[in-house]
């Protein structure tokens, strides 16, 4: 019975620790004419089924950005940066893995 109660608390810790994985989504955003960090852009995560939005944030002073994700699914990327072309792509998460978007060039509008 003791062997059962410990193998029953490992499964469920080991269930609970997989669940609490997070994904890392990150690039890097910059001006595609003058190659310059385009910092303060608006960095938007939204649900691809209904548009939810699921996670904000901004770049830094050197156009990096990062957001952390629970769930895995179908989402939108969408950047905006005043004075230049919206910049929208899909992200699919399939797992606990890192995404790393690399450089990103926004274009003049």
């Amino acid at each position: 019975m003791h062997k059962f109660l410990v193998a029953f608390i490992f499964a469920l810790l080991a269930t609970s620790m997989a669940k609490s994985q997070v994904t890392t989504v990150s690039g890097n955003l910059t001006d595609s004419v003058n190659n310059k960090k385009l910092q303060l852009s608006s960095v938007s995560l939204l649900r691809q089924s209904d548009s939810v939005l699921i996670k904000y944030t901004r770049s830094d002073k050197d156009g990096f950005f990062r957001l952390n994700i629970k769930d895995t699914g179908h989402y939108i990327l969408n950047i905006t940066h005043p004075g230049f072309a919206d910049y929208s792509d899909t992200v699919s998460i399939t797992g606990a893995n890192n995404y790393d978007l690399g450089s990103l060039y926004l274009t003049l509008k």
